[in-house]
């Protein structure tokens, strides 16, 4: 469970049919928040298509997993979205957009990016005409970040 990327991506059915939710990803889900398990810049470099994936699941459950801290953590691993498959990302801008908050995530990552986010994927030439590291706003909010997000191994 602990490799999975994001909280609600670790919750198991047990054989006697109850859930088992290590990482709390009922609650996370119940409050519209994603949250990466661990490190969330361990997780996005070990692929950076969760980049992507925090911004569908965002669209799908609400954008109170987006805090300050991760905002810092979205711009460092932002560079490595050019290294993407072309498939993978209009499959993950395809989910993002079909979201029941879509409007408002494609706003924030206008406002974050400069691309423009319509309803086709960005092409290379708009990516390539944004700064190296794409700035992601940092949210309104100031409330800490999801206790469960890596505290443990960033204190140890």
């Amino acid at each position: 469970a602990a490799r999975r990327d994001f909280t609600f991506n670790a919750i198991y059915v047990a054989a006697d049919g109850s859930a088992l939710d290590p990482y709390t990803g009922q609650n996370d889900l119940a409050v519209g928040r994603v949250a990466f398990i661990g490190d969330p810049l361990t997780r996005l470099r070990e692929d950076p298509l969760r980049w992507l994936r925090f911004w569908r699941f965002c669209a799908r459950y609400g954008l109170a997993g987006y805090t300050p801290e991760l905002h810092k953590v979205l711009d460092v691993a932002a560079p490595a979205l050019k290294n993407l498959a072309r498939h993978r990302v209009a499959g993950e801008w395809q989910k993002l957009q079909a979201g029941p908050h879509a409007a408002e995530v494609l706003k924030t990552l206008r406002q974050a990016t400069g691309i423009p986010c319509t309803s086709a994927p960005p092409t290379l030439a708009s990516v390539q005409k944004c700064n190296p590291v794409l700035t992601v706003p940092v949210p309104a909010t100031t409330e800490p970040a999801h206790p469960t997000e890596h505290s443990a191994m960033r204190d140890g």
